[in-house]
């Protein structure tokens, strides 16, 4: 059981993870008007957003996983999904849950995988 743990926590992360990057990319218009009151057309924001975490995922993945653009990703997620999944008609509370649960998620698996051993 031990054994699959950190295959359990990378996968739960990853899911986790593009379901913000999803979330988050449909949340950029909301953010926008709530913060700025700037209404642009979230067919330009999505591609726009989606775009801009697919070269934080490249940076991130190009560099071994070793930059700051995985970090950015994630605080970018955790600023937007949550607009992302109110759309979608979860209660902030949740969006804000599932936009700041992959890192701990992932950390604390690996730390059960660890006392397995």
């Amino acid at each position: 059981m031990h054994s699959r743990l950190p295959a359990l926590a990378l996968a739960g992360s990853l899911i986790l993870s593009l379901a913000n990057i999803i979330a988050g990319a449909f949340g950029l218009r909301p953010a926008l008007v709530s913060l700025t009151g700037l209404e642009l057309p979230g067919l330009l924001l999505t591609p726009l957003a989606l775009l801009a975490a697919a070269a934080l995922i490249l940076s991130w993945v190009n560099s071994l996983m070793s930059n700051r653009a995985g970090m950015g990703l994630y605080l970018g997620n955790a600023l937007l999904a949550p607009f992302g999944y109110a759309q979608a008609g979860l209660p902030w509370p949740l969006g804000l849950a599932l936009a700041l649960a992959p890192i701990p998620f992932y950390r604390g698996i690996s730390l059960l995988a660890g006392r397995g051993e």
